[in-house]
């Protein structure tokens, strides 16, 4: 069961490639370890950044930092964005990717 929040405008071509990916890693992490398989994902843009927030309703007692949560902070850094990770009721990523005027030309 997934919860789809999206507010997007067009992204930069850029932006909108490493996104997909992160997306994509994140649901696939869902699938493989999450025990309800309940989960949000909200993406929002703003004039300077892309948010994306991926919340699945599992407990989560350890974060294990594997290739997955690894290659989403790598992605969101080359875009000198973040990506955290918060581990208890709820496994909840974060990942802000900036939106220059640049990327927007």
């Amino acid at each position: 069961n997934v919860t789809f929040n999206v507010v997007l405008n067009t992204l930069p071509f850029k932006v909108e490639g490493f996104a997909g990916l992160i997306i994509k890693e994140a649901v696939t992490n869902l699938l493989r370890h999450s025990s309800t398989k309940i989960c949000e994902i909200n993406i929002e843009q703003t004039a300077q950044q892309l948010l994306i927030t991926v919340i699945d309703h599992a407990p989560c007692s350890a974060l294990n930092s594997g290739n997955g949560l690894s290659g989403i902070k790598e992605r969101a850094e080359q875009l000198k964005g973040s990506a955290s990770f918060t581990c208890g009721d709820t496994f909840t990523l974060n990942v802000m990717l900036p939106i220059t005027a640049k990327d927007l030309q």
